[in-house]
């Protein structure tokens, strides 16, 4: 069997995500076995993986995958097994039990997180449910993967007619501010860092997709410590994942989230 050009050696399951066989650290229990098919309704096709637990795009199954963090929504990102580095000021991130917020800032006001995967040009992923309002903030606000050499910072963005998220490239290379509309509501986001190999570069899917809303050249990012990487002044490492405000300036959006996992494949 052939379907979204990958061959089946069993059959697939179809269904909304939130149907499919329960995964996640939280889970006592997988429904999934590895390997397992599973197809969001009208959208892309995901593979089971028992190495972290969760279900993945097939070509990130195929590079044997490696769970680095989560927030997963129930608990704050301090208390994570790993634990996130959680730096706020004037405000606190929250947890009702279900979803983590970081917070809406005033002047400023803060919040951010941050993970040291001490790796080097690796291959690296996203995925997990995310929300954002729509004030007007400073745009240094947002999730990046770094991967020791370079910056996949993907920024929320606000505007008078849409909620915004781009990637951020070096404008002086000829990409940058390719925007996907949020549209104000939770969305399943995936973002997908290579610096080598057929996936070299960054991709961004939303709600399931089956091809990217958006890409860039690996050779377009920043390159960590470059000006106009606003994270290093933050964060002095090169080899992190990174999710909340970049500037101390404040005013950052409220950021939600829920389900949401960091990797390497």
């Amino acid at each position: 069997m052939k379907l979204n050009n990958i061959t089946f050696e069993a059959g697939v399951t179809i269904g909304g995500w939130e149907t499919r066989p329960k995964t996640g650290a939280t889970a006592s229990k997988s429904d999934a076995s590895d390997g397992d098919y599973f197809q969001a309704t009208g959208g892309a096709i995901y593979r089971y993986s028992d190495d972290i637990g969760e279900w993945v795009r097939p070509f990130i199954y195929d590079g044997t995958p490696v769970l680095d963090v989560r927030i997963q929504g129930s608990v704050l990102p301090e208390n994570e097994s790993p634990a996130w580095v959680q730096e706020v000021s004037g405000i606190t991130i929250t947890t009702d039990g279900t979803k983590v917020t970081l917070p809406h800032g005033g002047t400023w006001e803060f919040s951010r997180i941050y993970y040291d995967h001490e790796q080097t040009q690796k291959s690296h992923f996203f995925q997990g449910y995310i929300e954002h309002d729509d004030e007007n903030y400073h745009t240094g606000q947002g999730f990046a993967i770094v991967d020791g050499v370079r910056v996949g910072w993907l920024v929320l963005d606000s505007g008078a007619d849409a909620l915004r998220l781009y990637i951020n490239g070096d404008a002086t290379k000829g990409e940058r501010n390719a925007i996907v509309n949020l549209e104000g509501r939770e969305r399943y986001l995936e973002f997908y860092m290579a610096a080598s190999g057929s996936h070299k570069g960054v991709y961004l899917y939303v709600d399931h997709e089956e091809f990217p809303s958006n890409s860039m050249m690996y050779e377009t990012l920043y390159t960590h410590g470059q000006y106009g990487d606003s994270i290093q002044d933050t964060v002095n490492s090169g080899s992190i994942y990174f999710v909340g405000a970049s500037s101390t300036r404040g005013g950052g959006a409220e950021i939600i989230l829920r389900e949401c996992f960091f990797g390497r494949y």
